[in-house]
């Protein structure tokens, strides 16, 4: 086995175990929610394209062409009897037809449109998401199994604790917002030189 590669095998058996229950589907965000929305027992996780109005770039393989079809969604989400968490950007749009469900910001840093800037990830459920006290807070939602602590939504820095980014789906997750961090860890590391 490439040396690359021993570093994942230990975290396998955990993951696959918290996977267990999971259901990874590749199919019209609406026929899922037909499918599964009317059980109690079920959380749905949503990550629809983001609104055209949010974004600072490009656009997605699949694509979620106007308002109208984050319209169609939100409507299909509301009526849902499952523990819904949906993620995105803030807008009019969104605020406005989950009014009634819980809101949590994620302050994060996007690197869309070729530059790193801060933004603010918003998830929106229509069960409650505890209050954060001291960042020891679970979140329990039907169906998942288990329970995710706040704390852990937000990926931080290992250096300058600032939150960061989230990878692609590829590659080993970031520990670090930049360069500079990077080699400020690794310099904290090393033991000083005194001659």
């Amino acid at each position: 086995m490439p040396g690359y590669l021993e570093a994942y095998v230990d975290r396998m058996a955990a993951t696959a175990e918290r996977l267990h229950h999971v259901s990874l589907e590749c199919r019209p965000a609406l026929d899922l929610i037909e499918a599964y929305g009317r059980r109690r027992n079920i959380c749905l996780y949503v990550d629809p394209p983001y609104l055209g109005a949010t974004r600072s770039s490009g656009s997605y393989q699949v694509e979620m062409q106007d308002d109208t079809a984050h319209r169609d969604l939100l409507s299909a989400l509301t009526e849902c009897r499952a523990s819904v968490v949906l993620s995105g950007y803030a807008s009019d749009l969104y605020d406005t037809a989950l009014a009634g469900w819980d809101r949590l910001e994620i302050p994060t840093i996007t690197g869309q449109g070729g530059s790193r800037q801060d933004r603010t990830e918003v998830l929106w459920s229509n069960r409650p998401f505890p209050t954060a006290i001291g960042g020891n807070e679970t979140l329990p939602f039907a169906g998942i199994g288990n329970e995710t602590p706040v704390a852990d939504l937000i990926v931080r820095c290992g250096h300058c604790d600032r939150p960061i980014s989230t990878p692609a789906a590829t590659g080993r997750p970031r520990r670090f917002c930049s360069t500079a961090c990077r080699v400020g860890a690794h310099r904290r590391t090393r033991p000083a030189i005194t001659s």
